[in-house]
């Protein structure tokens, strides 16, 4: 993971990445859930999604959407598999892309567009960090999204 912090061009998603290390209970160790304490990010939760990991890739599940993400795509996805979400004909990707961190257990992060409630383009970043309760079985994805426009963020 030496230089991935480097490619993380929003503060945002910077503090997030730096969170999650500082959470991590040993450096051979993944956060847990219980590591995550909302109270000490409350100026990105806004940002942020968590994943429920199931059996397979088809199995994930949106287990909280932050609502600043919400209200740019116009729809809450909570409880919902992620293939039900916005991602089109982009799903399998994006299913195998998760699938993937969750087996590596390392955080990864991507570039996207989507079209936003309003029906205008939007680019982001994205960064996905793996929890796993016994600190090495990924069961959670804790992702944070940081747009280029709107105003709230402008990525370097």
């Amino acid at each position: 993971m030496e230089g991935f912090r480097d490619g993380l061009k929003s503060e945002r998603l910077g503090l997030l990445y730096d969170y999650w290390l500082r959470i991590r209970p040993a450096p051979d160790r993944l956060p847990g859930r219980a590591h995550l304490d909302p109270l000490d990010i409350p100026a990105i939760l806004p940002w942020v999604i968590l994943f429920d990991m199931g059996e397979r890739p088809a199995d994930t599940r949106y287990r909280l959407i932050g609502t600043s993400i919400v209200d740019r795509v116009g729809r809450d996805f909570t409880g919902r598999l992620l293939s039900e979400g916005y991602w089109g004909h982009d799903t399998d990707k994006v299913l195998e892309d998760y699938w993937a961190v969750a087996q590596a257990g390392l955080p990864a992060l991507w570039r996207r567009r989507m079209v936003d409630r309003e029906g205008l383009p939007q680019v982001y970043d994205y960064l996905l960090l793996p929890l796993a309760a016994d600190g090495k079985r990924v069961d959670i994805l804790l992702a944070g999204v940081a747009f280029e426009s709107w105003g709230e963020e402008i990525l370097l």
